[in-house]
């Protein structure tokens, strides 16, 4: 779908390709989209927040570098000493609503759902998924029976968002088990059921990274440690830096 250039400040809106889909995981992860009024005037805000420590340059290179590509804009961080974030934004109204016209919803994110044309295009939902695993999602090594093994977790309080995930892994022949509990949520202030997707397994691993991949550096190497592969490149069929 080609959509023709509009321009103010420069921005440009981008046609929906794979590019866009991994953003729109991104915000889906550890994003904001919204609109709130001042006496005078509605701020229009873009916010995705990491870890200062271990995402920095996720944030700074890849992330900012995809918003550059799509939208010709560069977006603001922000650090403070005294907390463990990194944050980029965007203030930009015409964005704002054009995120919102492609499926993402303002304010909170409650029972997100991926859009209808990241679901009806494969590509575009390996993206997608990419781009939440690289910030809602984790790799660690979990103890049974004494022996140590790989396990894939993907948290988010919308359980349809995960059950359209765990069902598309299922094509791939990626195998997963979603389950609950309950969480003091600061963002809400309120307890929440918050719901993960584990995938477990260096065979459902292997694929994971094989078909849908990492763009966040973190992640690559925890994979290069754990599976001892050497040399392999995980899945990621372009960059932006």
């Amino acid at each position: 779908m080609k959509r023709s250039y509009l321009r103010k400040d420069k921005i440009v809106f981008p046609s929906r390709n794979e590019e866009f889909a991994e953003l729109l995981g991104i915000l889906t992860g550890d994003g904001y989209v919204g609109q709130y009024k001042l006496p005078k005037r509605i701020i229009s805000v873009i916010e995705i927040v990491g870890n200062k420590l271990k995402d920095f340059d996720y944030i700074r290179d890849f992330t900012s570098g995809i918003i550059k590509n799509l939208f010709n804009i560069t977006p603001k961080l922000y650090t403070r000493e005294n907390q463990n974030t990194v944050r980029l934004i965007i203030n930009s109204k015409e964005i704002v609503n054009f995120l919102k016209e492609e499926g993402f919803p303002l304010g909170k994110k409650g029972s997100i759902v991926p859009p209808k044309w990241i679901i009806e295009n494969s590509l575009f939902f390996l993206a997608y998924i990419r781009g939440i695993f690289d910030t809602d999602g984790c790799l660690a090594n979990k103890n049974k029976e004494g022996k140590k093994y790989p396990v894939i977790g993907i948290s988010s309080i919308s359980k349809p968002l995960l059950n359209s995930i765990k069902e598309f892994l299922i094509k791939l022949n990626i195998f997963s088990y979603l389950g609950t509990r309950v969480v003091n949520s600061e963002r809400y202030k309120k307890q929440l059921i918050e719901y993960k997707l584990q995938i477990s397994g260096k065979k459902n691993i292997f694929l994971f990274f094989d078909k849908i991949g990492s763009s966040n550096k973190r992640n690559i190497l925890k994979y290069r440690e754990w599976m001892g592969v050497e040399g392999f490149e995980p899945s990621t069929p372009r960059s932006s830096v």
